[in-house]
């Protein structure tokens, strides 16, 4: 038996892909190296493989073979160039082991993507089936332009209620899951632009989950296209979150209306647009346009028709940057552990100025109030009564979709927002929070309470923690940034935001 270890488990691609599957240089490469193996064995050879992936950007891999006197055979491939040089003395390993480099240097050069190709791979890598499979996450370390699946190590002493790393982290995606953002229109172009580029080297382009890129006002054709090229392979749709200002609030009933008009300090529907400032009851003015981001996230996204289809949902805020390759599969804890909520930071904001008004509006959902929710045994927790409310971050959770679909929870998102309409004041931070510290708690997760630390830039701070020294921009060009992404990302993601 012929033991493998290495950086890059082979991940076998999506069914619905299987027609016309490009065929990737590490499938050759792998395939390469079990038949070298087995030509040694055959030849009495005893063999142990480590391989050291630098990921699917063009950078080349090597890999070293050991035979049973000592001696060594380097072999590295690279999407131009293939040089094998061996000290094995059997010149006939060498001739087949030369001659099947040649095989996949010609299938390089050509871009070879047939499945009639890729199943003659697949025939020679059952051939060897008496090689061990690839273990999930054997890496034992990374380089910043090497994460490939490399699942981060966990020290149980730092972190004591961290769960095993989930057996599919960067293996095969799962089904069902949508990453979703929101902006209001063009003139954040340059943000999601920025994002979605970061993201899809930090993780998307290993799971290739489908993105919905939610904009009340329409984007240009051009610009959809550019967001569709970025986010590639994965699959990315522009979708319109409202019917515009002056019909929502003509859809109003009269009471509502009326009492809208007058926090605005307008006197008909057409007064106000987007960029339109109106009173809230603290006292301060705040912009439609937020507003609208807060109640479509509290309220509508859950069942949105471009929602529908999907069962979990990561939410990533359109200037929430991923400052580096992502070393653990945040989807996979989160669906493996079963969760309907998972946080990357706890204690944005507080609900002083609300006490009253969330005490009617908890009693009436849950015939019940809450205080004190924190972060215990890394899950949320809340004590009887009344009092202020720590919430969740909103600039980045997974959340189970079908649980936040369910009637106890609808109900309290209904509640909450009541007869207000555009306010910030019951926002989506506030929703998920009170829907979760009362009727899942446990199910509600900490990120760095399980050893995850994937290093998102927010608002200057880093997982809504750590303050950064300066903005992104700063970061991405003078503190190193760039070198913690594979070279292609430099030249493809514009770093053009501060934030």
């Amino acid at each position: 038996m012929v033991k493998l270890l290495s950086t890059s488990p082979l991940k076998e691609s999506r069914a619905s892909d299987s027609k016309g599957l490009k065929l990737r240089h590490s499938v050759f490469l792998f395939g390469l190296l079990l038949v070298a193996a087995q030509l040694a064995v055959d030849h009495g050879a005893t063999i142990a493989f480590s391989t050291a992936y630098t990921g699917n950007w063009g950078i080349s891999e090597q890999s070293t073979l050991t035979a049973a006197n000592g001696t060594t055979s380097t072999s590295t491939a690279s999407t131009s160039t293939t040089t094998t040089s061996t000290t094995n003395n059997d010149n006939d390993l060498q001739k087949q082991v030369l001659s099947l480099q040649q095989q996949l240097d010609s299938a390089l050069k050509k871009e070879a993507n047939s499945q009639r190709e890729l199943e003659s791979v697949k025939q020679q890598l059952e051939k060897l089936g008496k090689l061990e499979k690839l273990p999930a996450g054997t890496a034992s370390s990374t380089s910043a332009n090497g994460a490939n699946g490399a699942i981060a190590a966990v020290d149980k002493s730092k972190f004591p209620f961290a769960r095993p790393p989930a057996k599919r982290e960067f293996q095969e995606p799962y089904d069902r899951v949508v990453v979703a953002t929101k902006i209001h229109g063009p003139h954040q172009f340059l943000l999601i632009r920025q994002m979605l580029c970061l993201f899809t080297f930090a993780y998307n382009n290993r799971m290739k989950y489908d993105v919905i890129v939610f904009t009340t006002d329409p984007l240009p054709e051009e610009d959809v296209k550019h967001l569709q090229d970025l986010g590639a392979p994965a699959k990315v749709s522009v979708v319109l979150d409202s019917p515009g200002l002056h019909e929502m609030i003509d859809n109003l009933d009269p009471h509502r209306k009326k009492r809208f008009l007058d926090r605005c300090g307008a006197n008909k529907t057409t007064d106000l647009d987007w960029f339109s400032n109106c009173w809230e009851h603290s006292g301060i003015t705040s912009r439609l346009a937020y507003n609208w981001q807060a109640e479509f996230r509290s309220l509508h996204v859950w069942n949105h028709p471009a929602m529908m289809p999907y069962k979990y949902m990561m939410w990533l805020d359109s200037d929430a940057f991923a400052g580096e390759i992502w070393t653990r599969d945040p989807i996979a804890y989160f669906i493996e552990n079963d969760l309907v909520m998972f946080f990357d930071n706890f204690g944005q904001g507080t609900t002083r100025g609300a006490l009253q008004e969330n005490r009617e509006r908890f009693e009436q959902a849950f015939n019940k109030t809450i205080r004190n929710v924190r972060i215990h045994e890394g899950h949320l927790a809340a004590d009887p009564g009344v009092g202020a409310i720590q919430q969740i971050h909103g600039f980045f959770h997974i959340t189970n979709l079908e649980w936040f679909r369910t009637e106890p929870v609808m109900k309290w998102m209904r509640i909450l927002i009541g007869e207000e309409f555009l306010t910030r004041r019951f926002c989506d931070q506030m929703a998920v929070t009170g829907a979760t510290a009362v009727l899942a708690p446990e199910r509600s997760w900490d990120m760095r309470s399980h050893a995850i630390k994937l290093n998102v830039f927010h608002n200057s701070r880093w997982d809504g923690k750590e303050q950064t020294k300066g903005h992104f921009k700063r970061y991405w060009n003078e503190q190193g940034g760039k070198d913690k992404f594979p070279p292609e990302a430099a030249t493809t993601c514009t770093i053009a935001a501060a934030q």
